[in-house]
């Protein structure tokens, strides 16, 4: 893969996209305690996409990965020593920030369409107050 020999951890579906990228495969990169000092300087985050397997919830997930983190921090003491893990779902990620103006767009849309709902009945009402009368006659003509 990309030149070099890899394990590959999983095959993912025909068609797969994540941020509009298509993927085919999971390799499992090098172990994070296996770094040179010099890759440690380089690499100042670590960015990682996971599905939790059924049952195990962010929490023990966050606890599990702040454990590699504070080893990290061992075995790195200048570097890593500060670091620390956050999970995020990835709903999250995608639609966290623009969550707050979707709802702020959905009210105004709504708030619209009440208006023009209101405007449509009173005209419809005025419309047929104001032949009240011509209704009336007809009435009349057909008894």
């Amino acid at each position: 893969m990309d030149g070099e020999a890899a394990e590959i951890v999983g095959i993912l579906p025909a068609g797969f996209r994540f941020l509009d990228r298509r993927y085919e495969a999971i390799r499992q990169g090098p172990s994070l305690s296996s770094r040179t000092a010099e890759a440690n300087q380089r690499f100042r985050y670590l960015t990682v996409l996971g599905r939790l397997r059924p049952g195990v919830s962010g929490e023990q997930a966050g606890e599990q990965l702040g454990g590699v983190a504070r080893r990290l921090g061992e075995i790195f003491p200048k570097t890593d020593a500060e670091r620390t893990v956050v999970i995020t779902p990835l709903d999250e990620v995608l639609r966290g920030p623009s969550r707050a103006w979707i709802w702020v767009a959905m009210v105004a849309v709504c708030s619209l369409l009440l208006i023009a709902f209101l405007n449509v009945a009173r005209l419809l009402l005025w419309r047929n107050l104001a032949r009240r009368g011509e209704i009336a006659v007809r009435g009349d003509i057909f008894r």
